[in-house]
């Protein structure tokens, strides 16, 4: 259970940062291309020398006496590619990026010392070269990412004896000494610090020992964590942005800090009033990331039963979210179109009037099926094939899985009953992600039951003991679990 929840907050964490992170900062503004920037001469001739220098880094040739064969090679074609003259090429800078890593790094491609360390040094020198010259604010971000993928040891993935990588500590003192504030205009402080603490990941998760260093990191990035209110030249997005992107930072980390302070600081993020929902679940990822000692139980507690509370109302905006989009609803909820107040409180879907016969889905798979000669008429065996769908189950999985690594986390120092309560939560969320995962199944089935998985986390909620502090701040779920259908017609 632990493993398959710790690769999936990996992915989801992997595709947050992926999806928003350039998007949000790192794109240059108009106003750059009425500027002179500096770039890197790109001589493409440099490519008949690259097979040598593939060579010389896994040790066949010699790098003595080659060195500036090394030199012109990447400076003059493969960082060059990273700073390019026109801005219509920075598209392709973080391509460059990823086939530097790929085809230079890895323990394959460099298994000689010296090359490795003579690359580093040279890739050092450049990337800060570029960070701190006169360059483009993306090919500035760019060379930040690239200076945190730099080892002193690679990742050794062959055999039995795998190991993880080695950071290089240069690369990883030069990233920390980048979150310090410096001189310049907001956006280009504010795209740099992200690039930062992208790049200080791995560090932290497999080279950054340095006590002084970590209590540096800590401090900086708790001290974003809390600071709610918006800075000068900033937007909202931006710094709940950069915000999220601390919080994850202090949770690879994994210290909940002498009196839970780091823990309790992310929480906060989390039960912010008017959050986004990329920083909630941000925040809940953050939280299935520390180490829950038994001196965390009652912020332990208080997580259960916020992500809990997340879980339920995610489940019933999505599938509101979802229904609205039906063609079985004819668009519940859109301008102009029928309602279904006043309708029978049953669930959507009985035999109440509220559903086709014949849902559209089902239609079109037998069209699918005919076509392909898969039955003749009167014949009722059809083949099994993915259903059509519009309800949102990639959303809804992504905050499930969320809330599921926060609880499953925190249930470790919680409180007894608290326990039980992560118990019946990552059960219920368990079902609701199988039922996510069913290509097969129809969308009027699938919010069915997610409604029943919701009801059920509602009560067990309801049941559970708490303390006003351990509510996130909002109303708790009391009495009867809320309905799906008084939710969504207001029948209630």
């Amino acid at each position: 259970m632990t493993n398959r929840i710790d690769q999936t907050v990996l992915a989801i964490r992997h595709l947050f940062v992926l999806a928003v992170a350039m998007a949000v900062v790192a794109v240059p503004h108009v106003a750059e291309a009425q500027q002179h920037y500096e770039s890197l001469k790109l001589v493409k001739g440099q490519l008949i020398n690259g097979a040598e220098v593939r060579r010389i880094l896994k040790g066949g040739a010699p790098l003595e006496g080659n060195e500036k064969k090394v030199d012109d090679f990447f400076t003059q074609y493969v960082f060059a590619m990273m700073a390019p003259d026109k801005p219509q090429d920075l598209e392709g800078i973080g391509q460059a990026r990823i086939h530097f890593g790929s085809q230079y790094l890895g323990e394959r491609k460099l298994s000689s010392d010296a090359a490795r360390r003579h690359l580093n040094q040279l890739t050092m020198k450049t990337m800060k070269q570029l960070v701190e010259g006169n360059y483009r604010r993306a090919v500035r971000n760019n060379a930040v990412l690239v200076i945190g993928m730099l080892n002193a040891r690679p990742a050794h993935l062959s055999g039995g004896n795998s190991q993880p990588p080695e950071p290089l500590p240069e690369a990883g003192e030069y990233l920390i000494g980048l979150l310090d504030e410096r001189p310049g205009d907001a956006a280009l402080k504010d795209a740099l610090l992200n690039s930062t603490i992208i790049a200080l990941e791995r560090h932290v998760r497999f080279g950054l020992s340095d006590p002084q260093q970590r209590a540096k990191v800590t401090a900086k990035m708790l001290e974003l964590v809390s600071q709610k209110e918006v800075p000068q030249g900033r937007s909202p997005e931006v710094h709940a942005w950069l915000r999220s992107r601390a919080a994850d930072l202090l949770a690879t980390q994994g210290e909940a800090g002498s009196g839970n302070e780091i823990v309790s600081a992310v929480r906060g993020l989390f039960v912010e009033e008017g959050a986004s929902d990329m920083q909630r679940r941000s925040a809940a990822l953050a939280l299935g990331g520390f180490k829950y000692e038994p001196s965390t139980t009652d912020v332990a507690t208080q997580v259960v039963y916020d992500l809990g509370e997340y879980a339920v109302s995610t489940c019933l905006e999505n599938t509101k979210k979802g229904l609205r989009e039906m063609p079985e609803f004819g668009g519940l909820g859109r301008p102009g179109v029928r309602s279904l107040r006043g309708r029978s409180r049953g669930f959507a879907g009985e035999e109440d009037g509220m559903m086709s016969p014949r849902r559209p889905s089902e239609r079109a798979r037998g069209a699918r099926n005919n076509r392909r000669g898969g039955f003749e008429e009167g014949n009722t065996e059809t083949e099994k094939v993915p259903v059509d769908t519009v309800f949102p189950r990639r959303e809804l999985a992504n905050a499930l899985h969320c809330a599921q690594a926060g609880i499953s986390a925190a249930k470790a120092a919680a409180k007894p009953d608290q326990k039980a309560l992560a118990d019946t939560l990552d059960k219920q969320i368990d079902v609701a992600l199988k039922t996510l995962g069913d290509p097969y199944m129809e969308d009027l089935d699938v919010v069915k039951k997610i409604d029943e998985a919701q009801r059920k986390m509602a009560d067990a909620l309801s049941a559970a003991p708490v303390t006003p502090a351990e509510k996130s701040g909002k109303e708790a779920p009391s009495g009867q679990p809320e309905k799906l259908d008084d939710k969504l017609f207001g029948t209630g």
